[in-house]
């Protein structure tokens, strides 16, 4: 029972976030301030380091795995997030992450938020008792 109450609890927290994010992502127009694209773009990638940090478990460090975050301007991801192949939020992320990448998007055609060419190494995961992790080389 408490499995259940806990379960619920965790799809029903992922489900309004993937609505919060939805709702107030949905447009990148010119309307919208470069403060406030950021504001948007930081406010999305809290949801999914929340997710990815959701379930964590594992027993070998094949169970761990890095989800893209974002997009660099000279290509790849600007990120990532170490997460576990167990974790039931991988499709939310997912989501999340393409709807950030849309929000890059516009703002580097609008001429709007622009930031460097770096080109983000991706780090290497570990799983360290029962825990998934992630290091930079």
């Amino acid at each position: 029972m408490k499995f259940l109450i806990v379960f619920a609890f965790v799809t029903l927290s992922a489900i309004s976030t993937m609505a919060w994010a939805a709702e107030t992502q949905t447009s990148t127009s010119t309307d919208k301030s470069s403060d406030d694209i950021i504001l948007d773009a930081r406010s999305l990638r809290k949801s999914m380091a929340h997710l990815a940090t959701a379930d964590l478990s594992c027993l070998r460090p094949t169970d761990c795995q890095l989800v893209p975050v974002g997009k660099s301007i000279c290509g790849g991801p600007a990120d990532y997030l170490p997460t576990s192949g167990n974790n039931s939020h991988l499709r939310s992320i997912g989501f999340l992450n393409l709807k950030l990448i849309e929000i890059m998007s516009g703002a580097e055609g609008e001429g709007g938020v622009v930031g460097p060419c770096v080109i983000v190494e991706p780090p290497r995961v570990y799983c360290a008792s029962g825990v998934c992790g992630a290091t930079r080389y």
